[in-house]
């Protein structure tokens, strides 16, 4: 097979076994037996990328979104507002990147071992602002929860997609 090279992935698993999971209250502590509801890595630079692990355990601790409100627990302006407070939270982490609000999605969960239980989460996406044309554009992805809780990515190595046969 050829080789195809790969300026920038963005990869969304839904209730995937974790390979790398993340505890609460611990981001970068490794089980290898937690459920991950998302799991998504985005571009951050070169040598560096973005990875976005929510255990399924957060999610399903989460408040439900009732079939006869019409509107969820977590307002989309509620949960852009708490997703812009993590990154600032984070400006560390985060330092040189101006980010500017994309979009938030609404996505609905479930679990095959609690088919009759779905739970409601927001995706917050920021773009890098200072970002050139025709080059690969930082996405910081920021998962907020129905109580207003957020789950940040933390940053890993990026992985050489120049290696990876199709």
């Amino acid at each position: 097979m050829p080789k195809k090279l790969l300026t920038r992935l963005s990869i969304f698993l839904v209730a995937c076994p974790a390979v790398l999971g993340c505890a609460e209250g611990d981001p970068d502590e490794r089980q290898a037996d937690a459920v991950i509801a998302i799991e998504r890595t985005s571009y951050l630079s070169d040598a560096q990328e973005f990875r976005l692990s929510v255990p399924e355990s957060l999610v399903l601790d989460s408040p439900e979104w009732k079939a006869d409100e019409p509107n969820p627990p977590c307002s989309a302006k509620a949960a852009i507002g708490a997703a812009t407070t993590a990154i600032t939270s984070q400006s560390e982490s985060y330092a040189g990147i101006e980010w500017r609000f994309e979009q938030a999605a609404l996505s609905r969960y479930t679990s095959s071992e609690l088919p009759d239980m779905e739970r409601w989460l927001w995706t917050v996406e920021f773009w890098d602002r200072q970002a050139v044309e025709m080059q690969p554009i930082p996405q910081l992805s920021i998962v907020v929860l129905m109580d207003g809780r957020t789950v940040s990515p933390t940053i890993v190595p990026a992985q050489n997609y120049e290696e990876i046969e199709y």
